[in-house]
């Protein structure tokens, strides 16, 4: 469901009707045919609309629950305000352990998954102390695991490389 259109500088916004105008290539505007000048982009995330999606995606599988993934800063689009606006989301995914320490402390309450776990030791303590839920996808990490006191049960997510050969255990 597209809520908007992007005109020739990269701006979403506007209506359907707009869209095959929009599309159009303006040349002079473009410093070839097929890449568009990097000064001339901007993104405007309509909120509302992350919304609305959010609630087609509902709609359209009801019984499935939602994983907001919102790494890199939501991509560059601001993590707290993309986060607030996906609220509804059953949880978040992230990278970073700051960046869900930074949900925590903006009150979000969801489950929230650290996609690349963890790298040291001395993280296992704020992520069992923030509730948040740690990808193990190395050897290393089970062995940092198996030595923690944790103060509490972890939930973890065990990745397993299914042919992309990024990260996981070879199953």
């Amino acid at each position: 469901d597209h809520r908007g259109t992007v005109d020739h500088g990269g701006r979403v916004g506007g209506n359907a009707e707009s869209l095959s105008a929009a599309a159009q290539v303006d040349r002079g505007r473009f410093r070839d045919a097929d890449r568009l000048a990097v000064d001339e982009a901007c993104a405007r995330i309509d909120l509302a609309a992350l919304k609305h999606n959010l609630a087609v995606a509902r709609a359209h599988a009801p019984r499935s629950r939602v994983l907001a993934v919102i790494k890199a800063e939501a991509y560059g689009h601001g993590l707290l305000r993309t986060a607030r606006a996906l609220s509804g989301a059953d949880g978040f995914a992230l990278l970073d352990l700051a960046d869900g320490l930074r949900l925590r402390q903006a009150g979000l309450r969801q489950p929230i998954v650290l996609l690349e776990g963890f790298f040291s030791d001395d993280e296992i303590p704020a992520i069992t102390a923030h509730r948040l839920t740690p990808v193990v996808h190395h050897r290393a990490q089970v062995q940092m695991l198996a030595a923690a006191r944790l103060s509490r049960k972890l939930d973890v997510l065990l990745k397993l490389n299914t042919g992309m050969n990024r990260l996981g255990f070879h199953p």
